[in-house]
């Protein structure tokens, strides 16, 4: 069954998908700590530490305090950047996708490694949610 984008299944394959990275685990080797990736009232945890994924899953109370990151946006635009038309990094510098939590300087030293993530998350097969269908 394919999973639903920021459901359990979803979040433990991106996880998994994360730590199998072999791009990732270079360009992640300096990041540490924990960032949401939010979608409305969806939202997905990853900690992250030296090229590995430790834990994935969906965020829940109290993520938010402990994350660093959090890149934020609405359904619409995470459906455009998993359907491939929109670059992630186009989203964030645009403000499509903002930085609910953290700051730009603490991210662009780690810019090749959020990549890897984000692009582990629109390589996975997934449906979006039920509730998102009007929007794409």
């Amino acid at each position: 069954m394919i999973p639903v984008v920021f459901s359990p299944d979803w979040a433990h394959a991106l996880g998994v998908a994360v730590g199998e990275s072999a791009e990732y685990r270079e360009s992640g080797a300096s990041w540490t700590g924990p960032i949401v990736l939010s979608a409305g009232d969806r939202g997905v945890f990853l900690d992250l530490d030296r090229g590995e994924c430790l834990e994935a899953r969906v965020a829940g109370p109290g993520d938010e305090e402990r994350a660093r990151i959090i890149l934020a946006g609405a359904p619409e635009v995470w459906i455009r950047i998993f359907n491939g038309s929109l670059d992630p990094f186009e989203a964030v510098f645009r403000q499509e996708i903002t930085l609910e939590k953290g700051s730009m300087m603490e991210l662009l030293p780690h810019t090749r490694s959020a990549k890897e993530v984000l692009q582990s998350a629109i390589a996975l097969k997934a449906a979006l949610p039920e509730e998102w269908s009007e929007l794409s």
